[in-house]
């Protein structure tokens, strides 16, 4: 028992003699490290939870006459092959979609939204279409499988025109 208590002993004078050094090494350094937050720590990410609720839909709604399309993709994938007249609204789950972007669409009027993205897990159109529903855009749908069902549907097997 007597060696546990020496052990531990050893331990905090150990720990003590650390921190104090490091207190001092920092006091004496030019630009010390400060102790505590001179501003509060930002949040990197706002996580408020798209509440709007949206439907999935086939390719074939991107045909659909008077149904507003959007894109979610990334730009480099937007500009390789995209539906005519599509509306780039490229997704990211760190910044919402922009004031210009919410006007655009509500502006348009469609009574119907469609949005496509990559159709992976999760699928970048899926998000988008709930954050734009959870911003007030009625009717939003996104596509099943993403542009690889639109490229299906076409039977485009592979090839692709930019639009």
């Amino acid at each position: 028992m007597p060696e546990l208590k020496q052990s531990l002993l050893i331990a905090v004078v150990l720990t003590a003699g650390v921190g104090l050094f490091a207190l001092m090494f920092n006091a004496l350094r030019p630009a010390g490290l400060p102790l505590f937050a001179v501003l509060p720590y930002e949040t990197f990410v706002p996580c408020p939870e798209p509440v709007g609720e949206v439907y999935s839909t086939g390719a074939e709604s991107c045909a659909k006459k008077g149904a507003f399309i959007i894109d979610a993709r990334p730009a480099a994938e937007y500009e390789a092959f995209h539906v005519e007249n599509a509306l780039h609204v490229p997704f990211d789950y760190l910044v919402p979609v922009s004031r210009e972007a919410l006007a655009t669409i509500a502006r348009s009027r469609a009574k119907t939204i469609v949005v496509y993205g990559d159709g992976g897990q999760p699928d970048n159109g899926r998000e988008l279409a709930r954050e734009l529903a959870g911003s007030g855009i009625k009717h939003v749908f996104f596509v099943d499988g993403g542009v690889a069902a639109i490229k299906k549907a076409k039977n485009m097997d592979g090839h692709h025109d930019a639009q």
